[in-house]
């Protein structure tokens, strides 16, 4: 359902991958777009702590799909895939958590 409402964060991610790799300001980057495009999702929403879950796993497949699979430059392998891949991926629930309180209560 929400996967359309997600297009621009798909692009944002896409274009951030273009080049064959992703800095950690472009992860931040997307992961902020995916923010903002939740914010604008939440506020359109009759119900939105209904679909709290819907929009967290959207946000959290986009990333799998397209941030984890690349390098992040300038960060050592060993240092990504045991630290920076799982902190960056971890900072979309509550990001996402602090969104629904403010706008659904």
């Amino acid at each position: 359902m929400l996967s359309d409402q997600f297009a621009k964060v798909v692009d944002a991610a896409k274009e951030a991958v273009s080049d064959g790799k992703i800095t950690f300001d472009e992860a931040c980057r997307v992961i902020g777009i995916g923010v903002l495009a939740a914010a604008d999702v939440v506020s359109k929403l009759a119900n939105p702590n209904e679909h709290y879950e819907e929009v967290v796993t959207e946000l959290e497949a986009i990333f799998d799909a397209y941030i984890a699979p690349y390098d992040i430059q300038p960060v050592p392998d060993w240092l990504e895939s045991r630290f920076v891949d799982p902190m960056l991926r971890g900072m979309i629930r509550p990001m996402v958590t602090k969104l629904f309180e403010a706008i659904a209560g």
